[in-house]
């Protein structure tokens, strides 16, 4: 039976130097971790003039549903993942995304903060958010709170109901009840 091709197949093939794989940082990364790096480094851009290859450093998106398709890995390795490789100097996080219902991912590129890894010239990394600020479950909940609602509601997602009370409170209700 043939498989059914993906979407996130890329046909690029990864040149891993030997420095990082003799390395520290490299070392301490799990099965999973060296994966999701391959792949991110299947994923950068480059150029060719001759036989010389010029990698280009230009932030790439990696989402969550590439990951679990792609790599057949779960959404909490992934993550875990993501935050070993910016920890120990692989990856920085161009741009967190994580808001607008899945439509806003995060942008990686690549660094090389990792021959630094284990000495005193390396800077630990700051902690990666894995929601922004605000977005999380418990901030809408005080949210809804403090706007005096509580349980289900008349089943309109939160975001529409918080619109819709505050155009009642712009146009009241009683001009449109007679028309």
């Amino acid at each position: 039976m043939k498989e059914k091709p993906s979407k996130y197949r890329l046909k690029r093939n990864v040149l891993l130097n030997w420095e990082i794989m003799e390395s520290k940082a490299f070392r301490e990364l799990s099965a999973a971790d060296i994966r999701v790096y391959l792949r991110l480094l299947q994923k950068r851009k480059w150029t060719k003039r001759g036989r010389k290859i010029t990698y280009t450093d230009e932030p790439f998106g990696f989402p969550y549903s590439e990951a679990t398709q792609a790599l057949g890995i779960g959404r909490s390795t992934f993550r875990r993942s993501i935050r070993r490789l910016h920890e120990r100097g692989f990856i920085k996080v161009e741009h967190q995304g994580g808001s607008f219902e899945g439509k806003d991912y995060s942008r990686y590129s690549l660094s090389e903060d990792w021959r630094r890894y284990g000495t005193p010239d390396f800077k630990p990394r700051q902690n990666l958010q894995t929601v922004r600020p605000g977005h999380d479950v418990r901030s809408w909940q005080r949210k809804k709170q403090a706007a005096g609602r509580t349980g289900k509601g008349n089943g309109l997602k939160t975001s529409t109901r918080i619109c819709t009370e505050l155009v009642q409170d712009i146009v009241p209700v009683e001009q449109y009840e007679g028309v």
